[in-house]
């Protein structure tokens, strides 16, 4: 069964052709001007012990502060290795995008990204800007 090695939220993930995949901006926590407000940013994460030639349930959650599940994505992440090699060690590393997502209330929000029901869970604090502080 996969594991979730890590769960990073950025600017934007994109690849370069001289290094690979580029994780531009990482996020500790959003300072918004104001709350609510809407925000683009991507979620990255990675899997480990995948299986080749089998579906692999993925979820990811994103939760308010408040504990309410803002949204939901479900998809079956396939890697078919058309007998290439062997059935060992396959890991992946995947990226959602979230154009303009609707942050509500500031506090901690929860990023989870789950395999088989077992997964990872970040907290990622959202909170309106000092407008007295020079961000």
């Amino acid at each position: 069964m996969g594991e979730v090695t890590y769960i990073i939220v950025s600017e934007d993930v994109f690849e370069d052709p001289n290094v690979g995949r580029v994780i531009s901006k990482p996020y500790s926590s959003l300072y918004l001007p104001a709350i609510p407000n809407n925000f683009s940013f991507s979620i990255s994460f990675g899997i480990i012990d995948l299986k080749y030639n089998t579906d692999n349930p993925v979820l990811i959650q994103i939760k308010s502060p408040s504990g309410k599940t803002l949204t939901e994505q479900k998809f079956n992440h396939r890697l078919d290795n058309n007998n290439k090699g062997p059935e060992v060690n396959v890991t992946t590393d995947l990226t959602m995008y979230c154009k303009n997502f609707f942050f509500n209330e500031e506090g901690h929000y929860k990023i989870t990204v789950s395999l088989d029901g077992q997964g990872k869970t970040l907290t990622f604090p959202v909170y309106k800007r000092n407008e007295s502080k020079n961000d």
